[in-house]
């Protein structure tokens, strides 16, 4: 029953806790592909919370929670969260054993958290779910960037004081800017520091990340008290030195393949070399679309995956995971061109990945030395994924990633009752980040001034302003007071 022997086995490459959960496995032959398809179908309820949470429509019929002209009925909420769990590639791991979904629903439930302001659950899911599989640490910038956004976000949206007077103003503290970029227009060189300064360094971004550190070191530190350094070499350290050169569709295939007889020197050189524009990609990506995290998500893992020097069938589902957050918003204002580049990129891919797989069919099933034209079918299905890559950051919608009505913890706090309280969030001050642009372009829309600017994206990947009042707005009655 100890999971030490799963460790030596020349295949497992994860986590103990995987082998802890399958001990059932043991009696029931099944339970571990019972557990994955249930993982399948949480992931897809969180999925569904997170759409009506961020994009859905209100029950009194008024604007949706973020303000933005995407407004999805919960019946739309609940077809696009069943993209993945009718995915045939979903379906295919799970009942093949595959423990890929469970890194799912931890993702998914992270980003549900995040949407409820439950910063301390989301820390301590995304430490989990990266001592489980190692690839949502490249999350970590855009995380980061995320939590100081909506923290910049919330302190704006809190209700503002009058005017002080004159004395006030001399003897009263300045409190800190959330808008850097209208700080830099007005202040100093040192206050824009000052004001950069901290919205990078902030305590929600940094008690997020100190939260997730301690959750995987501990975890970390428990298995390795109980299974020494296998644990550490099969969960981590193996895949920086891993050197598949079958069913595996990078480009470097080859190159490992060539270089098999210096796998200890040439394939530390090839992490190496194959990290450098993983890295680059990821802090760009990062740096750029943190506001939309779905989006961001997306691009991260799928340009994480294709650069990678070990690309496998299972990878696929790491970032066509993320569609049921991507395509409400990509197909938002479905135009000619946009509808042409989306059917063109997905004919494309799978085109390509057919390619490749008539190509691997004849090197790894009939045993012939067709290298090159399997090269060639890894350098084609490079330029697909690169293509996707593309038309999704060009033709997305870039919808922030905030509910400025959300869960509250308790009943208590809305005054009792049986049904889930919302929290809202009033604002018209203009709201931007450091590395967002155009601070003129960018509101936070009162639910009480229904006039005031909000952002939208064109359908090209540009942001623009559409005004609120073009919107229906139904008050309800304590607003009508107020």
């Amino acid at each position: 029953m100890s999971c030490a022997r799963f460790l030596q086995r020349a295949t497992y490459r994860y986590s103990p806790l995987l082998a802890l959960l399958l001990i059932p496995n043991v009696w029931l032959a099944q339970f571990g592909k019972h557990i994955f398809a249930i993982c399948d179908v949480l992931a897809t309820i969180f999925a569904a919370l997170i759409l009506e949470i961020w994009l859905g429509e209100r029950r009194d019929g008024s604007l949706n929670r973020t303000r933005t002209p995407i407004a999805l009925s919960t019946r739309a909420c609940m077809l696009w969260s069943l993209t993945f769990l009718l995915s045939p590639l979903a379906v295919n791991m799970s009942t093949r054993g595959s423990a890929d979904s469970v890194i799912v629903v931890l993702l998914f439930a992270l980003l549900y958290c995040l949407l409820a302001r439950r910063h301390a659950a989301a820390a301590i899911l995304y430490g989990l779910a990266v001592h489980m599989r190692v690839y949502p640490i490249v999350f970590a910038p855009a995380l980061y960037l995320y939590l100081a956004y909506t923290r910049a976000r919330d302190i704006a949206s809190q209700p503002h004081d009058p005017p002080p007077t004159a004395h006030a103003a001399r003897t009263t503290p300045t409190a800190p800017s959330a808008d850097p970029i209208t700080a830099a227009t007005s202040a100093s060189v040192l206050a824009s520091l000052r004001d950069y300064l901290r919205f990078f360094v902030n305590t929600r971004s940094l008690a997020f990340a100190a939260m997730s550190a301690a959750v995987f070191a501990s975890l970390g530190v428990a298995c390795y008290a109980a299974y020494g350094q296998d644990f550490l070499f099969e969960t981590y350290l193996y895949h920086f030195t891993r050197t598949d050169v079958r069913h595996n569709f990078s480009p470097y295939f080859l190159h490992l393949y060539l270089s098999a007889a210096d796998a200890a020197g040439g394939s530390t050189y090839t992490s190496l070399i194959t990290f450098l524009p993983q890295i680059t990609v990821i802090i760009v990506v990062s740096l750029s679309l943190y506001r939309s995290l779905p989006t961001c998500l997306f691009l991260l893992t799928l340009i994480f995956v294709t650069l990678n020097k070990v690309v496998t069938a299972q990878y696929f589902l790491w970032w066509s995971s993320f569609l049921p957050l991507l395509l409400p918003t990509l197909l938002h204002r479905n135009t000619r061109r946009k509808a042409a580049a989306t059917v063109l990129s997905a004919v494309l891919w799978i085109l390509s990945e057919a390619h490749w797989l008539l190509w691997g069919f004849e090197v790894e099933v009939m045993g012939r030395a067709a290298w090159t034209g399997m090269w060639v079918a890894s350098m084609v299905f490079l330029a697909a994924n690169t293509y996707v890559f593309c038309m999704v950051a060009l033709y997305q919608t870039y919808v922030p990633f905030y509910a400025d009505t959300y869960v509250t913890r308790s009943p208590v706090e809305s005054g009792g009752g049986g049904e889930a309280a919302l929290k809202t969030l009033r604002t018209v001050r203009p709201v931007t980040c450091p590395v967002d642009g155009d601070v003129s372009r960018r509101h936070v829309v009162s639910d009480i001034s229904p006039a005031v600017n909000d952002v939208e994206g064109n359908g090209d990947g540009e942001e623009v302003s559409v005004s609120a009042s073009r919107r229906p707005l139904r008050r309800s009655s304590r607003i009508n007071k107020m």
